[in-house]
C-alpha cells in the first residue's frame, strides 16, 4: 500500500488503535500537569505553548490495522496539546512526533501507518464523542478539506487514560490527500481573534505552520494588503472565493460558532500553490481548512450568518455574494443534510461510531448522541 492507503487503513473508523506510552514517571507528571507557556487562553502568545518530552517507547497496535501485533518505537517525542477549553491535567490531549529525536523512526512508522505524527484529542468538550468525526465526515461529503479520524485507547506507564479521538493532523500527508498532492504551499493557523487584517499582521500573530522554506509570510501579507486595499475584489484575487463560500455555508449549517466565521478560531488556511520567495497575486490562492469541531451541532446554539470575520463581513455586505452563499447553504441542505442522506449515510455512520465507542467501554453516550442526531435533523 502507498502512504495514503496506509493512512486510510490506520484511520478507518472500525480500527480501534491502542497507544502504549512508556516514559519516566516524573516526565509524565510534568507533562500532565503542565500549564501552557503564556497562560491558559492567552491567544496573543506566539511561542510554543508546551515543552516536548522524550518517551522510552511508544507501542502502536490496532484492532484491524496494523496487523501482526504491536509495533514499538524508541525515543518518540511527546507533547501536551490544548490550552483553553479542552485543557486538562487528568486527561491531557497529546501529540506524538516519531522522528524528532531518531530520524530513522520516520521511514519505519510511515511504512507502517503512513504518518509519523499522531494527534490524540481528549474529547473533554464533547460529551458525545461523535461531533468531531461526524463533522469531518460532513466536510468530506461537502468536497471540502477534512481530517481522517477514529478512536484510540491510551495507556501511559500501564495506567489507562481512556478513549481519545485519533485525528489526522494537518501535515504533508493531509495536504496531499486534500489538495491533489500539493504539499508545497504555505500553511497558517488562525486562532481566536486572528484575521487577515493589517493590525493582526503587524502584531505577527498568525502562525506559519510550513511547508515551504519561505516562512516570512510574504504570501499572507500580500493577501492582507490586497483585501485591505480592494475589499471584495481583492478577496477574489487571493482567496478561493467559491471554496470559502462553501466553507462558510458548512460552518453555518453545523452551527460551528467556534470557527473562523463565528469566532476567528479553529481554522487553518493553505495557499494551494507552489510557494515562491517573492509572490505576486498569481502566486496566492488561499483555501480554508476546518479544525476543532468538538462544539458543532449544539442545541443551545442557533443557526446564524456570522459577520465576525473580515471575509464573512465582505460576503454578507454584498448582495451578489450573499445570494451565492445562500445558494450554497440550500445546496448542502438539500443534499448532504437531506432526509435520504441522513437515513442512508449519516445515521448509519453515527451508528458505526456509537458501536465502536460502546465496544471501547463508553456505554452511556446514547442521550448525548441523540442530541447530535436531532441537531442534524434540524438542518433540513
Amino acid at each position: 500500500m502507498n502512504k495514503q492507503e496506509l493512512c486510510n487503513s490506520f484511520y478507518d473508523m472500525n480500527n480501534m488503535v491502542t497507544v502504549r506510552i512508556t516514559m519516566p514517571q516524573s516526565d509524565w507528571e510534568a507533562l500532565r500537569k503542565a500549564e501552557p507557556h503564556g497562560g491558559r487562553c492567552n491567544f496573543a502568545y506566539t511561542g510554543d505553548r508546551y515543552d516536548w518530552f522524550k518517551t522510552t517507547s511508544v507501542e502502536i497496535s490496532g484492532s484491524e490495522f496494523p496487523s501482526g501485533g504491536s509495533y514499538s518505537f524508541a525515543s518518540v517525542a511527546i507533547g501536551k496539546r490544548s490550552y483553553c477549553g479542552s485543557f486538562s491535567t487528568s486527561k491531557p490531549a497529546l501529540k506524538l512526533h516519531f522522528s524528532k529525536y531518531i530520524s530513522s523512526n520516520e521511514d519505519a512508522i510511515e511504512d507502517l501507518i503512513g504518518t509519523q505524527y499522531i494527534t490524540l484529542n481528549n474529547c473533554v468538550q464533547d460529551p458525545s464523542y461523535i461531533r468531531q468525526p461526524l463533522g469531518y465526515f460532513l466536510f468530506k461529503q461537502a468536497n471540502l478539506p477534512y481530517s481522517r479520524c477514529n478512536f484510540a485507547r491510551v495507556n501511559v506507564n500501564n495506567s489507562y487514560y481512556g478513549v481519545y479521538l485519533n485525528i489526522e493532523p494537518i501535515k504533508k500527508s493531509y495536504l496531499k490527500n486534500n489538495f491533489n498532492g500539493n504539499e508545497k504551499g504555505n500553511l497558517y493557523e488562525i486562532e481566536e481573534g486572528e484575521d487577515s487584517t493589517p493590525s493582526i499582521m503587524a502584531a505577527d500573530r498568525i502562525g506559519f505552520e510550513g511547508f515551504s522554506k519561505y516562512s516570512n509570510k510574504s504570501d499572507l501579507k500580500l493577501a492582507t494588503t490586497e483585501i485591505s486595499n480592494n475589499g471584495l475584489a481583492g478577496m477574489a484575487e487571493v482567496i478561493d472565493t467559491n471554496q470559502f463560500l462553501r466553507y462558510f455555508a458548512m460552518e453555518i449549517l453545523l452551527k460551528h460558532w467556534d470557527g473562523y466565521t463565528g469566532k476567528l478560531n479553529n481554522t487553518y488556511i493553505y495557499n494551494d500553490v507552489e510557494a515562491v520567495e517573492t509572490p505576486a497575486v498569481a502566486n496566492v490562492k488561499f483555501k480554508f481548512i476546518p479544525w476543532g469541531l468538538d462544539r458543532i451541532l449544539q442545541e443551545t446554539v442557533e443557526f446564524r450568518l456570522d459577520d465576525a470575520s473580515l471575509l464573512g463581513k465582505l460576503v454578507l455586505n454584498d448582495a451578489n455574494s450573499l445570494a451565492k452563499l445562500k445558494t450554497e447553504i440550500r445546496n448542502y441542505a438539500n443534499t448532504i443534510f437531506d432526509r435520504d442522506n441522513y437515513n442512508n449515510v449519516l445515521s448509519p455512520y453515527i451508528d458505526q461510531i456509537q458501536n465502536v465507542l460502546t465496544s471501547a467501554g463508553l456505554t452511556e453516550l446514547t442521550s448525548q448522541i441523540e442530541v447530535v442526531r436531532e441537531q442534524l435533523k434540524l438542518v433540513k
